[in-house]
C-alpha cells in the first residue's frame, strides 16, 4: 500500500474495508484488496509534535455499517488549547454515507500535565 503518511491505527469494518488514521490528522477508508484509499475526514486542529502525537486512534461502533442505527466511529487526537497547553479530545464521528460527510461531536477533553518527580515511593 503506497501513499500513506505516518499511519498509526486501524480498524476493519464488516465489509472488510480498513479505516486508518494518519498521525497528521486524516482518517482514511482503505480498500484492503486494491490499496486504494480516500480521506474521509481531516482534523484541522491536530497537534503533531508534543507530549502526544497527532491523531492517536479510532474505534468503530459495534453497529457500524450494520444498518441498525447510525454509522458511528470514535477517535482521539492531540490539539493545542487557547491557553497554549496540549490536550486530547475524544470525538464521536457520524458518517453520512450518502452525502459522504462526517459530523463531529466532542465527547471530552483530557489535560496532560508534566509534574516533576521529587520522590519515588513503593508500596508492597
Amino acid at each position: 500500500m503506497e501513499g500513506l503518511q505516518s499511519p498509526w491505527d486501524m480498524a476493519i469494518d464488516r465489509n472488510g474495508q480498513l479505516w486508518v488514521t494518519e498521525v497528521g490528522g486524516n482518517i482514511l477508508l482503505v480498500d484492503a484488496e486494491t490499496g486504494k484509499h480516500q480521506v474521509i475526514h481531516h482534523f484541522d486542529d491536530v497537534v503533531n509534535g508534543g507530549q502526544q502525537q497527532g491523531l492517536l486512534g479510532l474505534t468503530l461502533d459495534p453497529n457500524f455499517l450494520s444498518g441498525n442505527g447510525e454509522n458511528v466511529l470514535y477517535a482521539a487526537y492531540a490539539y493545542k488549547g487557547k491557553d497554549g497547553q496540549e490536550y486530547t479530545k475524544i470525538v464521536k464521528l457520524t458518517l453520512d454515507k450518502i452525502a459522504r460527510k462526517v459530523e463531529k461531536q466532542i465527547l471530552c477533553w483530557i489535560t496532560w500535565l508534566l509534574l516533576p518527580i521529587t520522590k519515588a515511593v513503593a508500596y508492597v
